[in-house]
């Protein structure tokens, strides 16, 4: 509740489209057999933004919190999930592994049959002061140099936030840690992309639809500070 309505001032402020109803609780999403094979997100966050030239955005993202009980392992456990589930591509039924429909793109994202696009990955932290955020945004990023988890993250934004932070000043304040890379400095939620290593995002989480505080550690990079 209180990561829903850190957006929700947010959005009025801005005069942008976000409701009471606009952090959907999200159902289990299974892309493989067993516990290990799902992800079930705490909420699917529709926020409507408008573009220059008038064209209504709805940006979307899969927001986690975690109020203290999960250690970074677990946390980078969940970010492995979402990049298995986001890799997931069964072929379509009747079609057999290793034929030419098959080579050519017989298969499909497993997630499209639910969304227009990967929605972006937003993680918010609470429960452990400073330090304990550090560590666990650190955990992420360690995760996110696996090559698994890196592929996902060319094309999809994700970041970590501490919740405090985010009720001190908003939810689109700079105060959002790419995941991919810490030492990039915190943006914008809204302003995350999914590129890492010069790769150019391709903006899966944006669907047009017609008509202690965090600080940066000095010196040359910046990650989340421990002081």
């Amino acid at each position: 509740m209180r990561t829903h309505l850190v957006f929700l001032a947010d959005a009025r402020a801005r005069g942008d489209s976000y409701g009471p109803f606009d952090l959907v609780p999200e159902t289990t999403h299974r892309f493989a057999e067993g516990k290990e094979g799902t992800v079930r997100p705490d909420g699917l966050l529709h926020y409507g933004r408008t573009a220059g030239d008038g064209a209504r955005l709805v940006n979307l993202a899969f927001v986690e919190v975690d109020r203290g009980t999960m250690g970074g392992p677990r946390l980078a456990a969940k970010l492995n999930a979402y990049a298995r589930y986001w890799a997931t591509a069964p072929l379509p039924a009747g079609m057999r592994a290793g034929t030419i429909e098959a080579v050519q793109g017989g298969r499909k994202p497993l997630w499209e049959r639910r969304h227009p696009a990967f929605p972006r990955l937003l993680f918010v932290l609470t429960g452990t002061g400073q330090a304990g955020f550090a560590h666990r945004a650190n955990a992420l990023e360690i995760a996110a140099r696996t090559p698994y988890v890196a592929r996902m993250l060319r094309t999809v934004p994700a970041g970590v936030a501490k919740l405090e932070d985010l009720e001190a000043d908003s939810a689109g304040a700079d105060l959002w840690w790419p995941i991919a890379d810490l030492d990039d400095g915190p943006a914008p939620w809204g302003k995350l992309t999914g590129t890492r290593l010069g790769v150019s995002p391709c903006s899966p989480a944006v669907v047009t639809v017609s008509g202690g505080r965090t600080s940066r550690t000095p010196g040359s990079g910046s990650t989340p500070n421990t002081a």
